[in-house]
């Protein structure tokens, strides 16, 4: 067993057969949370891919003797831009999280700067040949907004982006002006 696991290592079958499972568990389990943790099981014949809670809700199974059992980060996540308070790149907080969860996990949007009329969902299509990219629209000052939110589910590599609020907008073009008239002022005095 080897890959995302707290310890690595080689396990024996002669007490009897060890399942998918067992075997992670006898290695420390994974580092990370099941949803985002992949697992690969190779054997002279084969290779099996599986999310780890997959087999953590039934499709577990018994391992033949000399396999491999490999733990890999599962990339699943999203990027967050504009104003919200953690922008970047994030995990998913749960196998198939909705619009509010990831905000949550993200920090909300940032009171400050966010127009909450503008949070957006920017999706590419899986297959680009036959499909178009995607944007949806969500207007947060709408309070049914947030039963949308928590309808709305968000999948791989999708892009959250809250639009900035006239008023940062305006104090972002204005705050240069005014440094350089204090500036200006300090200075001839």
């Amino acid at each position: 067993v080897s890959g995302d696991v707290n310890k690595p290592g080689r396990f024996s079958t002669l007490q009897g057969p060890l399942t998918v499972l067992d075997a992670v568990n006898q290695a420390g389990g994974p580092k990370l949370e099941p949803y985002l943790v992949n697992v690969i099981v190779r054997n002279g014949k084969t290779v099996r891919k599986f999310n780890y809670e997959e087999l953590l809700n039934g499709q577990n199974f018994k391992l033949a003797p000399n396999s491999e059992v490999i733990l890999e980060r599962a990339r699943k996540r999203f990027v967050a831009m504009g104003a919200v308070k953690q922008a970047g790149l994030h995990d998913f907080p749960s196998m198939n999280p909705s619009l509010l969860e990831v905000l949550g996990k993200i920090g909300g949007l940032d009171e400050a700067k966010a127009d909450v009329r503008g949070v957006f969902i920017f999706r590419m299509p899986e297959n680009a040949k036959t499909e178009k990219p995607k944007v949806f629209h969500l207007d947060m000052q709408n309070p049914t907004s947030m039963f949308l939110a928590k309808q709305f589910l968000v999948k791989n590599e999708d892009a959250v982006y809250v639009t900035n609020a006239g008023v940062y907008e305006f104090q972002k073009m204005i705050s240069p002006i005014v440094q350089v008239l204090v500036l200006g002022n300090a200075v001839s005095n």
